[in-house]
């Protein structure tokens, strides 16, 4: 549950940094106030702490970070809530997936089958 509603997180910031200049605001100094305030999430804090250009981070040699794992606790979720005959409420459920093409399209994962049914569930 933890890494879903961090990729959660992902998707919604996501949104938010792509909004912000449309708005004429600037991002590196709008996420630094949203940061130390109610909206702040651990996904904005690492952004503003890597002075980062994307909410997905990435590793000195261009791969984004933990897109892989993030598939995979979302496969565990999935499971554990198939198994159980339970869904995810619907928001959770978009805003993860919205947040796992985030992760993916910032480089790290290359997707197979597995991780395809995972983010396009």
């Amino acid at each position: 549950m933890n890494n879903a509603l961090f990729t959660a997180e992902v998707s919604v910031s996501s949104d938010a940094v792509d909004l912000l200049p449309n708005l004429g605001l600037d991002v590196k100094q709008s996420m630094a106030a949203i940061a130390g305030s109610t909206g702040s999430s651990r996904c904005i804090q690492m952004f503003v702490e890597l002075d980062a250009d994307h909410v997905f981070p990435r590793h000195s040699d261009g791969r984004a970070r933990g897109a892989e794992l993030l598939a995979k606790d979302i496969a565990l979720l999935d499971s554990m809530t198939t198994d159980r005959g339970v869904l995810l409420p619907e928001g959770l459920e978009r805003t993860v997936r919205a947040g796992l093409r985030v992760a993916v399209a910032a480089g790290e994962a290359e997707t197979g089958a597995a991780d395809a049914a995972v983010i396009g569930r």
